[in-house]
């Protein structure tokens, strides 16, 4: 799974940098890999938040967001 998510993080941080519509390119073999507008974003974050949650289980993820009730 490790490597799932390092490939996630590597395309999203790569792909950044076109997500804007002045940056949009359809000529591949002129695409950077890594510029210096590149940067991690929320999906990154929520990707790595999400696997955590699920490798910890469902009970970790009811307490951090509120919906298990303690008795």
């Amino acid at each position: 799974m490790n490597n799932y998510l390092i490939s996630e993080a590597i395309g999203d941080i790569a792909g950044s940098a076109y997500e804007s519509k002045s940056h949009r390119i359809k000529e591949y073999d002129k695409v950077k890999l890594f510029s210096s507008r590149a940067r991690f974003t929320d999906d990154t974050v929520l990707t790595f938040a999400c696997a955590e949650a699920f490798s910890c289980g469902i009970f970790y993820t009811l307490i951090l967001s509120g919906n298990l009730i303690w008795n």
